[in-house]
């Protein structure tokens, strides 16, 4: 139901969006007519109400609690609205790292690794002060739909994110590098390359093809071997792009893909168990629907 609100709060121009395409204010209204979704349109004002009703809804019903720590790893997504298109071509990839090398100054964060796919985006944070998380991620979102309506001439259009980001908490070791490699081959398991090397806006093209990045690479904290066990590039290679047709892989693919759906810390039970605790997110793992009710058995 909080999702249903969430979508329709959104002007409808947004839901008719198709993923591959662009489409102007003058597609939808015939010269001469005023456009509805404008600031002064006439069905502003009840989309700002369904809005607003979302918003009221989703703290009566509450969410699960985000931290915002810092010294803490974090795996970080956001999609574009209903799905559609965040870039549509180099040029709208290139002006999403510019924002990032801009937002680096302004908050100052070790971005570990990244995978811009063409409607949604994964980064691995790792912040240094309480607070620097959320004001990153918040920049770097406001400052690209702008920049996006203003490019695309599409100001007044809504939202271009689905809506907040998700993030959740990392362990160390071994589930570090499950995420990690999560990020990085994110391309090649959509199978738009065939190697997770080759997709041209991640941090694992940034680390092999440095020269290659017109500066890409400069925005990554640390090189390819930081925060990996590997011995050489070559060995870092073969790890990111091997074994995605093992079962133990695909279950940990899995896993990773619940604690981006609920917020859940992802590490070893006995971690995951006393991050849930001491930073309050029962939340994250609680089934978020109401139990069924049990009939009571006749004769009890």
């Amino acid at each position: 139901m909080r999702d249903l609100f969430s979508r329709f709060g959104s002007p409808l121009v947004t839901a008719f969006r198709k993923p591959k395409t662009r489409l102007s204010a003058g597609f939808w209204f015939k010269k001469g007519v005023r456009n509805p979704f404008s600031e002064k349109g006439f069905l502003t004002p009840f989309f700002s109400y369904l809005s607003l009703i979302s918003a009221e809804y989703a703290v009566m019903m509450g969410r699960p609690l985000r931290t915002d720590l810092g010294d803490m790893f974090y795996h970080v997504i956001n999609r574009g609205n209903f799905r559609s298109l965040l870039f549509a071509n180099d040029s709208e990839y290139s002006d999403f790292i510019n924002i990032l090398s801009e937002a680096l100054v302004i908050t100052p964060m070790r971005i570990v690794a990244y995978c811009l796919m063409p409607n949604h985006w994964h980064m691995i944070l790792h912040p240094t002060n309480d607070g620097d998380l959320s004001k990153f991620i918040r920049w770097i979102t406001l400052t690209h739909t702008q920049r996006y309506h203003a490019k695309t001439k599409t100001v007044g259009h809504g939202h271009i994110y689905q809506g907040r980001y998700k993030s959740f908490l990392i362990g160390n070791d071994v589930y570090f590098n499950n995420v990690f490699r999560y990020v990085e081959a994110n391309a090649k398991r959509a199978k738009m390359v065939d190697r997770a090397e080759l997709w041209p806006w991640s941090s694992a093209y940034a680390r092999i093809h440095a020269e290659a990045t017109g500066g890409q690479d400069r925005i990554l904290k640390g090189s390819w071997n930081s925060y990996l066990d590997a011995k050489n590039p070559k060995e870092y290679l073969d790890w990111l792009n091997g074994g995605w047709g093992d079962g133990a892989v695909t279950d940990e693919i899995e896993n990773i893909r619940k604690s981006v759906q609920r917020g859940r810390p992802y590490g070893s039970e006995a971690w995951m168990a006393a991050a849930i605790e001491r930073f309050s997110l029962e939340g994250t793992i609680r089934d978020p629907w109401r139990p069924k009710k049990v009939s009571p058995q006749k004769g009890s």
